[in-house]
Formats: structure tokens, sequence, C-alpha cells
């Protein structure tokens, strides 16, 4: 059961952010807008895992709890390291911008 729901929670999540992806792509700022896209994605990620640790004790399905709460380290850790980026990523994207405008 609990790899089905993993399987399809993680189709989803794929399939979202592809689409994001897509839609900025269509812009010039795709990268600035994928970086701030990536870190509201990772902290919607975090708050599913936790969402699902919640219901594992409800729904009788403890043994699920290890593979959840390492897939929410996982998702913290890297929610920080986005997290931690996105000023170099903005101020990066904007000397990208002036050496476009100045060539």
């Amino acid at each position: 059961m609990f790899a089905s729901i993993k399987t399809r929670q993680d189709t989803m999540q794929s399939g979202m952010a592809n689409l994001l992806v897509m839609r900025h792509a269509m812009s010039g700022d795709e990268i600035l807008k994928n970086t701030l896209a990536n870190n509201a994605f990772e902290n919607f990620e975090i708050a599913a895992y936790k969402s699902l640790l919640a219901l594992c004790r409800a729904a009788g399905v403890e043994d699920a709890r290890g593979p959840l709460t390492q897939s929410l380290q996982e998702e913290e850790r890297m929610a920080e390291w986005v997290d931690s980026n996105v000023e170099k990523v903005t101020l990066e994207f904007v000397r990208h911008e002036e050496r476009q405008a100045a060539a």
C-alpha cells in the first residue's frame, strides 16, 4: 500500500515540477522563477510528508514511518539548500541581465 501511494505522490510531484519548468521557460527570467518555484515546491513536499506521517498512526501503517521520515529529512535538506541559494541565484541573474543589456 505504501509503495503505491509513494509512487503516485512522486509521479504527481514530478508532473507539477515539469509543468512549472515549462511555464517558466517561456519567460526571460525562467531561472529566477524556477528557483522561487523550487523553494515553494520543496516546502510543499515537506508539508506533504508531515501530513503522511501524521496519518501513519491513524491508518495503522507504522512501518511506513521510517521511509517517510527519511524522505522528509531529504526534502528538508533540499529546501534548506534552495533557500540558502535564493539570494545567490537572484544576484547572479541580475548580473547576467546587466551583461546582456550592456552587450
